[in-house]
């Protein structure tokens, strides 16, 4: 606690401080719970939540308290999160820090748990150190707006040299050179190390006496006695156990001539350093995680043990230039002067002031981040899973590579082979598959924690970080993971993370197994940990860009139902709806899945999003509605949204409001359906304005529709990619996306393309059909002529990312329809930039202007094929009779024609399309339901 007093004598003599601040102490314990808490909490494992909680009402409920700050002197404890949790449970009014007083090299799963739950609930984290300062921002995945730097403090000693009272001292002459070393209970090699290397170091300075004081460690006492023994050097080497009080320790230092320091890096030796720059002793210490920070610009000489011949001659050069030890003496003793604890103080008055804009010791490390390694660590899928075929491991997904900007997941299959890897940073999502290539989702294009670059025709993925640069390359069907620029605070977990060398613990296997099919899962053994009986997981990354954020305001929950993770138009949609709608911060939004679960060999990118997403969600609810009175929670309004087929027409409990979004292409609906839309929901949603027109005729309050159109992801229409490849040699193409079935109108395409145009013609016509049969005896009688035009069949599912390389590999697009519920592979043509050619009827007049679109001609009749019939749909009755457009053979052979013969007209065109499908983005879709859902609940 010595850190503690210090700080509190300090400000009590501050004159700014007092006439700011009025300072109130509270000492936690482990006993005496008879103690009144206004001046001391006592607190054990026991009777820690209760006292903490009659102390978190307290501290509210005295309206004198503007700030809390929390010491944490040692290593982490179970009831350090006891002490975390207050953040989340004090008033918004009150600030909360938290000071870090412990060394954060290599920190536990634990250690890293609980500063970034401080770091969430906390105003700021106060750090000692530059190191601790950027271990918490590499090493943590801390903001490191949330940090601030203030360095331990020390006292200036009063110049007299009166030594001769402490009995150690008692040997020395005036004319003996001293060196002072103080080990605070850390055996260390190096000090024996040292003491085998005296003999040659007292030859050429034979005045040389070395003088160790171990605090308190028999341990270390017994192994100085035998290495001194074994060189025969006792009269050179003394050495003592006892503990010292501070005036014998004042005595030392102002004997010592110098000063040395041999321990390693993870042990905290600032704290002796500065006492001893304060004492004005030149310095000579062995690379650690504090002398850098303490000893560089020429306060002290660093220099490596790991060669008897340099420890050798460095202490003596050191020794024997007077000149540099009374320049590492002065300029040592000028710099600690910032670090008195009256210079501290006056920086936390600042900071209870708002005023704090700079710290007093300049960051040592900002020109010096990275290991000095040129060369770049490769991984593919023979020798990076060398060691799960080792231990025999099962397939599935394995942590990688993960730290405090990236989760890098990998599914390897039965042979050791990286199937396809996940990679998730703080705002996007990548996958690359090895044969379906690379897919991406980015929720915060403004986001710039790290960078990454996507080449999708070489299949190559290049991530830089403040930690690392990573390359991802898939060539011959082989995934490969190279590594350079490594951060010096990087602080890693998964298979790889002992390979490069900053964990060493935690290699086996098996703690990096994710368990289901989320591959961007962060739920591996090796990345979850226990307090007090409740798991936490440490390291996920902390996706603020996302829903739930901090903010304690109300907010709109919104429930959506359907289907999600299927192959179809209605999961498609209701995927990317969410996924636009996720980011709103006053928006809860979870989903409520018909399909619960993706396959187990599902590669679909946007299918694995949502789904990572859907296992999540109740920890983001849940965070939320901790974050805020349950009053308020309450007070929060549900919105249940459906859109699926078929129409769910359950009721929804009385305090829901429910929406329902329906397609609808044959004019006429069940009766059903009209008797829940209109009397059980509270809005009804169309796509098109054609979707509305014809609900209204089936008798539905117009007041309670409204129209929302499908969107894109417009950009990813931008990209550049490989074509897709087709086996044809024609130079022009069309292509018709869709089921198989009588209202999508292929029959009609089929018949008017072989009428116009021949096998000589320069064309192929693309179809793209995963069902349906309704086109088979057409292309039939195709196969029977061989002057009939070039058709070619695609029957197989693709990837989003393959579907925008085929609509970029042709010409033009055809949507021959007799009806639609809306045509989203229209308007993704047309983000391509492909002139649709399509059926002047229904939702096309919505978003297709006549100067992109060539118009097919239509006669709006009543429908009476399957799966229409008299007065009934699907075999369901109906009010009114169904009703479809035919199109016109000629006006649909006309303009195919039109556009494969004038390609400057086609051109000017496919301009105009792709730049007014660029109002039909799903981020503009979402706005408009976003301000509608606002408007219900408010």
């Amino acid at each position: 606690m010595e850190f503690t007093k210090n700080l509190i004598s300090s400000l009590g003599t501050l004159k700014d401080f007092n006439s700011s601040c009025n300072l109130r102490t509270f000492t936690l314990r482990t006993s005496n719970l008879s103690e009144p808490f206004n001046r001391n909490i006592f607190i054990n494992d026991e009777s820690s939540t209760r006292i903490i909680e009659n102390f978190t009402h307290y501290i509210n409920n005295n309206n004198n308290f503007t700030s809390i700050v929390m010491v944490q002197d040692f290593e982490v404890s179970s009831n350090m999160w006891q002490l975390a949790h207050l953040g989340c449970k004090l008033s918004l009014n009150i600030k909360v820090y938290y000071i870090l007083h412990s060394s954060l090299l290599n920190p536990s799963l634990e250690v890293i748990g609980l500063v970034r739950y401080m770091s969430n609930h906390g105003t700021y984290l106060i750090v000692l150190t530059w190191f601790d300062y950027h271990s918490l921002i590499h090493t943590c995945g801390v903001e490191e707006k949330k940090i601030l730097h203030i360095s331990y403090g020390i006292s200036i000693p009063k110049s007299s040299k009166n030594f001769k009272s402490v009995e150690i001292l008692s040997k020395y002459k005036d004319t003996d050179f001293v060196l002072l070393s103080i080990i605070s209970n850390h055996p260390n090699k190096d000090y024996n190390r040292l003491i085998l290397n005296l003999k040659s170091i007292i030859s050429k300075i034979p005045n040389f006496y070395l003088l160790i004081i171990v605090q308190e460690s028999l341990i270390i006492n017994s192994n100085l006695s035998q290495a001194v023994k074994n060189v025969q050097l006792e009269d050179k080497v003394t050495w003592t156990n006892k503990s010292m009080s501070t005036n014998e320790l004042d005595a030392l230092y102002k004997r010592a001539n110098a000063y040395i320091s041999v321990l390693d890096k993870t042990i905290l030796t600032f704290v002796t350093l500065l006492n001893a720059m304060s004492y004005g002793l030149p310095i000579i210490s062995t690379p650690n995680i504090f002398s850098h920070e303490i000893l560089n610009d020429n306060k002290g000489l660093i220099v490596s043990f790991d060669d008897d011949k340099v420890i050798t001659e460095s202490i003596i050069t050191f020794l024997k230039n007077q000149t540099r030890m009374k320049m590492f003496s002065k300029n040592g003793h000028e710099s600690v002067k910032n670090w008195t604890w009256d210079n501290i103080a006056k920086q936390y008055t600042l900071l209870f002031n708002n005023s704090l804009k700079h710290a007093l010791i300049d960051d040592p490390y900002k020109t010096e981040m990275y290991w000095n390694n040129t060369g770049t660590m490769s991984f593919d899928g023979q020798n990076m899973f060398s060691s799960l075929a080792k231990d025999k491991a099962k397939p599935g997904i394995y942590t990688i590579y993960s730290d405090s900007f990236l989760q890098l997941n990998g599914k390897v299959n039965n042979k050791y082979e990286i199937e396809f890897i996940g990679l998730k940073t703080l705002n996007q999502y990548i996958i690359l598959h090895r044969h379906e290539g690379i897919d991406e989702f980015n929720f915060n294009k403004e986001n710039f924690t790290c960078l990454i670059q996507i080449d999708y025709i070489k299949q190559r993925i290049f991530f830089a970080s403040k930690n690392i640069n990573l390359e991802i390359l898939c060539t011959n069907n082989e995934i490969k993971i190279s590594f350079s620029k490594i951060n010096k605070f990087t602080n890693v977990f998964g298979l790889i993370g002992s390979t490069i060398g900053f964990r060493k613990e935690n290699t086996n296997t098996s703690k990096w197994f994710i368990p289901g099919p989320d591959i961007f899962s962060h739920s591996c053994e090796g990345q979850r940990l226990s307090i007090l009986g409740v798991k936490h997981n440490a390291f996920i990354l902390p996706e603020n860009i996302l829903q739930c954020s901090e903010e304690k305001s109300r907010k709109i929950k919104l429930i959506m139902e359907g289907r999600f993770f299927e192959k179809s138009g209605f999961s498609s949609v209701n995927r990317k709806m969410f996924l636009s709608l996720i980011t709103y911060k006053n928006l809860i939004i979870s989903i409520e899945p018909i399909d619960i679960e993706v396959r187990p060999d599902e590669t679909a990118f946007e299918a694995l999003l949502v789904y990572s997403f859907f296992l999540r969600q109740y920890a983001y609810i849940e965070k939320y509605r901790k974050s805020i009175s349950k009053q308020l929670f309450s007070k929060d309004k549900t919105i249940i949204f459906r859109n699926a087929w078929p129409p769910n027409l359950e009721d929804v409990f009385e305090e829901e409001i429910l929406i329902h979004q329906q397609p609808w292409e044959l004019h006429a609906i069940p009766i059903d359906w009209l008797r829940c839309f209109q009397n059980k929901t509270d809005e009804l949603w169309a796509p098109s304005e054609y979707g509305k027109s014809s609900f209204i005729a089936n008798g539905i309050d117009k007041n309670k529709i409204h129209v929302f159109p499908h969107g894109i992801f417009v950009e990813k229409f931008n990209l550049t990619l490989s074509p897709f490849p087709l086996n044809t040699k024609k130079t022009f193409k069309f292509l018709s996306i869709g089921g198989e079935v009588s209202r999508k109108g292929f029959d009609v395409l089929l018949h008017t393309y072989n009428a116009r145009f021949s096998s000589k013609d320069d064309v192929t016509l693309i179809i793209h059909s995963i069902y349906g049969d309704s086109s088979e005896d057409v292309l039939r009688e195709f196969k029977k002529n061989p002057l009939s035009p070039e058709v070619i069949i695609l029957r197989h599912q693709m990837t989003d990312m393959d579907m925008i390389r085929l609509y970029k590999s042709v010409d033009v697009y055809v949507a021959s329809y007799r009806g639609e519920g809306f045509g989203i592979s229209t308007l993704e043509a047309m983000a391509a930039g492909l002139p649709p050619i399509v059926t002047k009827y229904g939702p096309a007049l919505d978003f297709c202007p006549d100067e992109c679109a060539y118009y097919i001609d239509a006669k709006v009749t009543e429908c009476f094929r399957n799966p229409c019939g008299k007065m009934s749909v699907f075999g369901s009755k109906t009010a009114i009779q169904a009703m479809w457009a035919e199109p016109n053979n000629q006006s649909l052979s006309q303009n195919m024609y039109r556009a494969y013969t004038n390609r400057t007209e086609l051109r000017r065109k496919s301009q105009i399309c792709r730049k007014h499908a660029e109002y039909y983005t799903w981020d503009k879709v979402a706005d408009k339901i976003f301000k509608r859902l606002s408007q219900i609940t408010h």
